[in-house]
C-alpha cells in the first residue's frame, strides 16, 4: 500500500541544481556533452537560466 501513500509526490514540482566551474579550454571546444542521469520522466534542463534540453521519458537518452 505504499504506493497510495507516496502519489502526493507527483503533485510537485521538483528542482535539482548543481553549480559547477568550467575553464576557458572546455568553453572553447565546439560541443560539450552534459550528463544527467537519473531524470524523470519530465524535465526541463537549464544552463546559466537558459534552457538547453527537455526530458519527456527517463529511459530515452536526449541530446542537441
Amino acid at each position: 500500500m505504499n504506493e497510495n501513500d507516496v502519489q502526493w509526490i507527483e503533485n510537485l514540482q521538483w528542482v535539482y541544481s548543481r553549480q559547477f566551474e568550467v575553464d576557458a579550454e572546455l568553453l572553447r571546444k565546439r560541443h560539450i556533452v552534459l550528463v544527467a542521469e537519473g531524470l524523470d520522466t519530465y524535465a526541463r534542463i537549464l544552463v546559466n537560466g537558459k534552457q538547453v534540453a527537455e526530458t519527456a521519458d527517463m529511459f530515452v537518452e536526449t541530446s542537441l
